[in-house]
């Protein structure tokens, strides 16, 4: 999921999340999972503002790490 830079803090990356939430409820998805890496700390406030739980850190590339968040639903 992104959000272009021209429409960041307008809560909208935040309704996608939502959006994303409900239909995986409506639709009996037991577990949500998402990645994302150690630089995007707005995504990382997002998803565990929403009550994504941190699960591990996996290698990616150079420095970079792949972060794995996970939320059940």
């Amino acid at each position: 999921m992104a959000v272009s830079s021209r429409f960041h803090r307008r809560g909208i990356a935040r309704r996608l999340l939502e959006q994303l939430i409900d239909y995986g409820k409506r639709h009996g998805v037991k577990k949500v999972y998402l990645y994302t890496t150690q630089f995007q700390a707005p995504a990382i406030g997002l998803y565990q503002n929403a009550g994504f739980q941190f699960v591990k850190d996996m290698p990616l590339v150079g420095t970079a790490r792949l972060l794995m968040f996970n939320l059940d639903l």
